[in-house]
């Protein structure tokens, strides 16, 4: 080959390898014309039936107090709450400052329910909330001096307003009296039940928005983006999945149960929670420390570590031909994440099936007590 034909060449592939070079730089994202919307504070039914990251794993915000009393934050205030046991009734009862004097009064103790939880009104300032107490554990729990208390605890209130027709609201998940979007509050999107992690970059409807949420949860700036490099997520529950929220250091905040086929920003993401349901009956699904962070990739199906395979987590002992189950029994999934169940009775009993090989030796419920 002739040696001005040879570099002439050279020259039309290194034009191609900046072509192409440039061809997969990345896309500028723009940013439209912002909106800014007005929020106002609502306590009751439409805040206590809303998932939130907090409540879904610890009942609310996780708190632990050494002997029968202490202070818990309630708004970024204050609040005096503690237990004591009933011997007669053989109950445990949760009393929370109600009228703000600084003591725990007889009027202001609640039984608690099977499921050790109490709710109470209360006002702070000048807002009402309406507060829960759920999951409490009395240590010891036999009725002696009380050592140690742990639980969470929830504000059945939000911030709610209406952007382009669908409503947002804001949870103050940690309970600090002000709104950050690190992912330590939570916002709702829709008319559904699950709020998720409140970050920067969301989606709403079919468009992507950067948030701007004020300290006080009284406005919203909406930014819309376009341009942003999506990747999407397969995930492996195929049905009942009702939400799965995934959020990333760098702002990005997304509930794959709907926006997994459109697309999201490609990032390093954690699971917040999810919920699966089956008919009326819902399990959460919770992260755990062996949870791992998935890196989203942009431009490419993305299939993330969840579900199968199942591992269950118990301990058994046998005695005269019986297997006796501790109750705590554990679900984990392939991820390290775990579900969630209700074994206190009335929703059904868990099947166990015994098996030599392929044949079933064994098919039948456990039983309680």
């Amino acid at each position: 080959m002739p040696r001005a034909t040879f570099l002439k060449a050279i020259g039309v592939l290194a034009a191609c390898a900046v072509l192409c070079v440039a061809a997969r730089a990345p896309a500028e994202v723009q940013r439209g014309a912002s909106k800014e919307i007005q929020l106002t504070y609502k306590a009751g039914t439409i805040a206590s039936k809303t998932f939130t990251p907090a409540k879904s794993k610890f009942g609310g915000k996780p708190f632990r107090i050494n002997g029968a009393q202490g202070a818990l934050s309630l708004g970024g205030q204050s609040v005096l709450f503690g237990v004591r046991y009933a011997k007669a009734l053989k109950a445990y009862y949760g009393a929370l400052d109600t009228d703000g004097n600084g003591e725990l009064e007889a009027k202001e103790f609640v039984k608690f329910s099977q499921t050790m939880s109490a709710s109470y009104k209360i006002k702070l300032g000048e807002e009402d909330y309406a507060v829960r107490i759920a999951n409490v554990r009395v240590y010891p729990s036999t009725g002696g001096p009380t050592k140690s208390i742990y639980g969470g605890y929830v504000i059945n209130a939000c911030h709610t307003g209406t952007f382009d027709n669908i409503g947002v609201r804001l949870f103050d998940d940690n309970l600090d009296g002000t709104f950050t979007q690190d992912g330590e509050d939570a916002i709702a999107i829709g008319r559904g039940q699950f709020a998720i992690p409140l970050g920067k970059v969301h989606q709403i409807g079919d468009q992507h928005y950067e948030l701007e949420v004020a300290e006080d949860g009284k406005t919203i700036s909406f930014t819309p983006l376009s341009g942003l490099e999506l990747g999407i997520v397969e995930v492996s529950f195929k049905r009942g999945l009702r939400s799965l929220a995934f959020y990333d250091e760098g702002g990005n905040s997304y509930d794959l149960a709907i926006s997994a086929k459109t697309g999201i920003p490609a990032g390093k993401y954690k699971l917040a929670y999810g919920v699966l349901t089956a008919g009326k009956f819902a399990t959460v699904v919770q992260p755990t420390k062996k949870s791992p962070v998935y890196e989203i990739e942009a431009g490419k199906i993305n299939t993330i570590r969840l579900g199968k395979p199942i591992r269950v987590s118990f301990s058994a002992n046998y005695s005269n031909q019986t297997v006796t189950v501790s109750p705590s029994v554990e679900v984990f999934g392939a991820g390290g994440e775990k579900y969630t169940f209700d074994y206190s009775g009335g929703t059904g009993r868990p099947h166990v099936l015994l098996f030599e090989g392929k044949r079933v030796l064994s098919r039948s419920a456990m039983e309680y007590g």
